[in-house]
């Protein structure tokens, strides 16, 4: 929902950067306080999505994340 909402604020820095960022803010953060950023969030953070492994395959991460799934062999909880 966030990736989604970023592009579309991109198309809305056009003529003027400073309205297309002020809206970007405010589309971004609509999507991480809905009840869905939410719980994928908390998601995130509990399979560990802060962590260095993680964040090395994040793409595939961010996948895994929104579909509900994890690789067990690729969860590192343990690592901050």
């Amino acid at each position: 929902e966030s990736v989604r909402s970023a592009k579309e604020a991109l198309q809305l820095t056009r003529p003027d950067l400073v309205p297309g960022l002020i809206a970007e803010n405010t589309l971004f953060n609509d999507r991480n306080y809905s009840d869905s950023g939410t719980e994928l969030m908390q998601r995130f953070l509990q399979l560990g999505g802060q962590t260095k492994d993680q964040e090395s395959r994040i793409e595939e991460f961010a996948l895994e994340v929104a579909k509900g799934e994890i690789n067990p062999e690729n969860s590192n909880l343990g690592e901050p």
